[in-house]
């Protein structure tokens, strides 16, 4: 997981350690965010890597998720 700035450049990059998730299940991850780095962060980037396949979605943040 990254978060990018304004101009799209990297301020933060957060792993996640993950296990398996089986054919037709989920797994929810709940990810905390430092403030000081929510702040400027526009956009989160989620990287995912299945064996030799690598999934990519980017996600808008909106100003007021990180308010207070």
């Amino acid at each position: 997981m990254r978060g990018l700035g304004a101009n799209a450049e990297s301020l933060w990059e957060q792993p996640i350690d993950g296990w398996y998730i089986l054919a037709g299940e989920r797994r929810v991850y709940d990810v905390e965010v430092a403030r000081e780095a929510c702040a400027g962060t526009r956009a989160i980037v989620v990287e995912v890597k299945a064996g030799e396949q690598t999934l990519t979605e980017r996600l808008d943040v909106a100003a007021a998720s990180c308010a207070p």
